[in-house]
């Protein structure tokens, strides 16, 4: 069985009690925008590059609040990924119409709001309940998930 481990990075980005997220055409559930560290990449410098790519829009980094250790299978495959989440600052100024594509024609940006995510499919699932906490504690947590 093949064995993969990947380094990604999510963005936790709010605006108006609302969280930006992405859904794949393909897929079933809602996710952050982000994506995987290029080599020789910091973590923040991938979370900056990957809302340019994905939005278009420049943001600055808030603070680092997350990482998760995720492992998992997939396609008879195991996967540990490490991915660090960062909330974004100054989104109030990002206009993003839900329905917008990426820099992906498979996928679709979607503003969420908050009280709503609970009822959400989104990945990782500790984000539909604990999203408040994990932003307003000014504590990084280590989240380990094993899906």
């Amino acid at each position: 069985m093949q064995q993969y481990i990947r380094f990604r990075v999510g963005a936790i980005i709010i605006k108006d009690e609302k969280l930006l997220l992405v859904k794949h055409d393909n897929w079933p559930f809602y996710y952050t925008v982000g994506g995987g560290t290029e080599f020789g990449e910091t973590s923040e410098e991938a979370v900056i590059r990957e809302i340019s790519e994905e939005l278009g829009y420049k943001l600055e980094i808030d603070r680092f609040i997350i990482v998760q250790e995720n492992i998992f299978i997939l396609k008879e495959e195991k996967h540990h990924q490490i991915v660090i989440f960062y909330l974004m600052k100054n989104c109030d100024n990002i206009n993003i119409i839900d329905g917008t594509n990426t820099d992906e024609t498979s996928e679709k940006l979607y503003w969420i709001p908050i009280k709503d995510l609970p009822e959400t499919n989104i990945i990782p699932e500790f984000l539909k309940t604990r999203l408040n906490e994990l932003c307003n504690n000014n504590k990084i947590e280590h989240i380990i998930s094993y899906d």
